[in-house]
């Protein structure tokens, strides 16, 4: 199993440049058995505005600066609960800053680790990092990688929260690992037939 996970993270690694094209708050998912992994894109300005601090002009700078900080607020606003109604622990692992399509963003990387006994399948995710403050913010959920449901590569739209739909069922509890398996195949042999092509 830790084979095809390692197989699966080299050959569907992307640029999150690449990944998507809309403007908002970005949310990624990785989703495992256990935990998600979560990397949310929030934009400098309304991180700003939403935390009552002047626009950084060195964002770099402030994250690191306010590393401390920033996971906590972080590990305040986001979250999930399992279908039980049992809270997800939250851990912000780092805060970075990126460009995504020419906009600076702060990046939010996140383990959610669910409840024992509960799977990391089905989630209600919430994220009000924006919306406690924006009523007029969006935030385009995307899942990145779900091996058992053939997901691999670059993410695809599974759905957005804003104001009015301020949490996210996500139910991927279908699919199987034969599946995700042949898809990695796939992919991998894909790879080597193009490599192969250049050599060539």
């Amino acid at each position: 199993m830790r084979l095809l996970v390692i197989i699966a993270l080299l050959v569907g690694a992307t640029r999150i440049a690449q990944a998507h094209d809309v403007h908002g708050e970005v949310m990624l998912l990785d989703i495992g058995q256990h935990s998600l992994t979560v990397d949310v894109h929030v934009p400098v300005l309304q991180l700003s505005a939403v935390r009552g601090v002047e626009v950084p002009r060195d964002p770099v700078a402030m994250v690191r600066t306010d590393q401390t900080a920033l996971r906590a607020f972080g590990e305040k606003y986001l979250g999930a609960t399992a279908r039980d109604g049992r809270a997800f622990s939250t851990r912000v692992t780092n805060v970075d800053v990126a460009r995504d399509q020419g906009d600076l963003v702060v990046v939010f990387h996140a383990q959610l680790a669910a409840p024992d006994g509960a799977t990391a399948r089905w989630a209600e995710l919430h994220d009000n990092m924006l919306l406690h403050v924006l009523t007029n913010a969006n935030i385009y959920v995307f899942v990145r990688t779900d091996l058992p449901n053939g997901q691999l590569g670059a993410p695809t739209l599974l759905d957005m929260m804003h104001y009015q739909q301020r949490t996210l069922v996500v139910d991927r509890t279908g699919g199987s690992w034969a599946r995700g398996l042949d898809t990695v195949l796939g992919r991998l042999f894909a790879a080597l037939a193009a490599a192969l092509r250049v050599v060539g």
